[in-house]
């Protein structure tokens, strides 16, 4: 668990930076070069991380009895493409609000399968993480991202209120 939390302690700094850095230095390609070559340098940085991920092993094995959840998976991704497409349909007021109420009743439906399942992707538990005086609001306020991988990971969230000082 300490390996785990000095990771998200990494990303969420570098989360930071990015945030901070990005659109400065987009800025900068766009006003030096042209504002394409802004989606050349994105494709480069995938490439590098594509390339550096390969030699990263996962450190929990894959757990042969938990098998893929398709349908939340499904669920979940018809959800989230659903209040999206809802909110860029803004202007088109009764569609974007079909839109959004689909979106949130198919999301229903997946935390409904999630609690239903055996071996459910998202605990009810890691809903809550206990307050934190340094802050770290960004993580107990991130969107529920449920793993639907075969590895016996759980919630990203729960992994990141480990992080998060007490």
């Amino acid at each position: 668990m300490a390996s785990r939390a000095r990771a998200f302690g990494a990303i969420m700094a570098m989360d930071g930076i990015g945030a901070a850095a990005g659109p400065l230095i987009g800025g900068l390609i766009t006003s030096a070069i042209s504002w394409r070559a802004v989606f050349v340098f994105q494709a480069l940085v995938i490439v590098v991380i594509v390339v550096l991920s390969r030699k990263i092993d996962d450190p929990l094995p894959p757990d042969p009895a938990r098998l893929f959840d398709t349908v939340g998976a499904v669920l979940s991704a018809a959800g989230l493409v659903l209040l999206v497409t809802g909110i860029l349909a803004v202007t088109n007021g009764w569609l974007a609000l079909g839109l959004l109420l689909t979106g949130a009743a198919v999301l229903v439906g997946f935390f409904a399968w999630c609690v239903a399942a055996s071996a459910p992707p998202v605990r009810a538990s890691a809903a809550s993480c206990p307050p934190s005086p340094a802050g770290g609001s960004t993580i107990r306020r991130s969107w529920p991202a449920p793993s639907t991988s075969r590895s016996s990971s759980t919630w990203p969230r729960s992994a990141g209120c480990v992080s998060l000082p007490r």
